[in-house]
């Protein structure tokens, strides 16, 4: 079960990205529970919606036009243009979580003694990884019971602190990554996991250098068994 001692397929995906002398103290994966949408900003959620009706509606204009004057070439062009915007508009709304719980299926995550890793298959296998003692940010966001997000980097911001920063290329590769919460562009982050307390707490203990055998006993004592 995810989130509890080492899961076997995660074990199975992260292994091949150890190092020598590396080895799994815990392995999971994300839960395919519903709690995505808890770990959305709120103003990402609206613009979403916001976006999925507005496009609703537009296609919806649209067609009517083109019923009432047919032989007008905006009528066809305004068909056309607002089918792709209500397309792109129902993704942001919805579509995203859809694209979010197929991800789930294919993502693995492991703590070792040394780092924290995190794999995506796919038709290309992404890989990022962090080293435990080098990560400034630990943020863990408590979503439904035992389950929640851990992140070892600043959330990503939807919104633009200055104009320049609005219309800037890095900006917007963060509002990218604002919608897509699961992207491993920036390091890993361990969406949705079960027991989140436990892992957070393991990666804490590594952080304050204790030493491995005091993470196991840690573990234990937890109910937690770190043999693969």
């Amino acid at each position: 079960m995810p989130g509890y001692g080492i899961d076997q397929d995660s074990r199975v995906q992260i292994r091949q990205e150890l190092t020598p002398g590396e080895t799994i103290l815990w392995a999971g994966r994300p839960s395919l529970r519903p709690v995505f949408i808890r770990n959305e900003q709120p103003e990402v959620l609206l613009v979403g919606y916001f976006a999925g009706i507005f496009g609703l509606l537009w296609e919806g204009l649209a067609i009517w036009h083109f019923v009432s004057f047919p032989t007008e070439l905006g009528s066809i062009a305004m068909v056309v243009s607002g089918l792709f915007f209500a397309v792109v508009s129902q993704y942001y709304a919805w579509g995203r979580f859809v694209s979010a719980t197929r991800k789930k299926k294919r993502t693995y995550y492991a703590v070792t003694n040394r780092r924290v890793i995190a794999v995506e298959k796919g038709s290309k296998r992404k890989v990022a990884a962090a080293e435990i003692g080098s990560i400034q940010t630990l943020l863990k966001e408590k979503r439904l019971g035992d389950i929640g997000t851990l992140r070892f980097a600043p959330r990503p911001e939807l919104n633009a602190r200055t104009l320049a920063e609005m219309f800037s290329y890095e900006h917007g590769l963060e509002r990218m990554e604002a919608w897509h919460p699961m992207s491993l562009r920036k390091g890993p982050v361990f969406v949705d996991i079960e027991r989140v307390e436990s892992v957070y707490q393991l990666v804490s203990a590594i952080q304050t250098r204790s030493t491995e055998e005091a993470v196991t006993d840690m573990l234990r004592k937890r109910g937690i068994n770190t043999q693969g």
